[in-house]
């Protein structure tokens, strides 16, 4: 379905710890995002890895573009 081929183009491509916040670079249909959470937000047992295929939700007003 196209659901599910939504969701196998969404890719961990990097993660990195970062203190109290981890950043995790995104892949999306060939558009790449990072994405940023709160440690103390994650739980013990959410261990994503680079490569592990993930679903994404967001909203709107917590989205930032910045410019070169």
């Amino acid at each position: 379905s196209a659901a599910s081929d939504v969701y196998k183009r969404q890719v961990v491509k990097e993660v990195a710890y970062l203190g109290s916040y981890t950043k995790y670079l995104i892949e999306v249909n060939g558009f790449e995002f990072y994405s940023f959470m709160q440690n103390s937000l994650v739980s013990d047992n959410l261990q994503i890895r680079w490569d592990d295929k993930v679903q994404i939700n967001f909203n709107e007003t917590s989205i930032y573009f910045f410019n070169d």
